[in-house]
């Protein structure tokens, strides 16, 4: 059965409740409507359907470092994403070494430039990011994650934030391991990586690694 991201996200929050309250208590409210269109109005590609759900109904948290989505990585408010967004993407992208290379590969290619078709939606604390890349290509859309030191290199973590959600929510509720099939990508590509497992300490959620 195929759930929306809104009811995905229950899913997320449900769990949260039960297993690892004192991660639930860092929520925040849903955006708003407006909050959600300023950040559509920023990018000059059009929102997804399931990025605009995931920035509509998700609910970010307001301090780290909480690791609600693995690999270490807490999801942002929409108004949150709107200032990163404004703090990473060059100004002139244009100029910046690099840039007609990370045009032409693509969504879900790499990229040095943390673009204007980038959408930040989730962060680590130490200056790395999960982004929607919405460049053109087969992975339009897709998820990514952003190095501070390198950029993209790895290619995409996930096809969507709604395959993110259902990975992880699966991990939740099965103890099953996340980021399974970007392994096996990476892996064969000869980046070395691991999957995660989600696990609660003192009611707070975290993550195992496992080669």
């Amino acid at each position: 059965m195929n759930r929306s991201v809104e009811e995905r996200w229950i899913e997320v929050v449900d769990w949260l409740v039960v297993n690892a309250p004192a991660t639930f208590e860092t929520l925040v409210p849903r955006a708003t409507a407006s909050e959600v269109d300023a950040v559509e109005a920023a990018v000059p590609e059009a929102l997804p359907n399931d990025l605009r759900a995931w920035l509509r109904f998700g609910q970010g948290v307001d301090w780290q470092p909480e690791e609600v989505f693995p690999p270490l990585f807490a999801p942002r408010s929409a108004r949150d994403v709107l200032t990163a967004y404004r703090r990473l993407v060059a100004e002139d992208e244009r100029t910046w070494p690099g840039y007609e290379r990370a045009v032409r590969e693509g969504a879900g290619g790499r990229s040095g430039v943390f673009l204007k078709s980038f959408v930040p939606i989730a962060s680590s604390g130490t200056g790395d990011w999960l982004f929607v890349d919405l460049r053109p290509g087969a992975w339009h859309g897709c998820v990514q994650r952003w190095r501070r030191d390198d950029g993209c290199q790895v290619g995409p973590l996930w096809r969507g934030v709604g395959d993110m959600l259902a990975d992880v929510v699966q991990g939740l509720i099965t103890g099953r391991e996340v980021l399974a099939p970007f392994v096996e990508r990476a892996h064969a590509q000869g980046f070395r990586t691991s999957t995660t497992v989600p696990v609660v300490e003192n009611g707070r959620l975290g993550r195992a690694s496992r080669g």
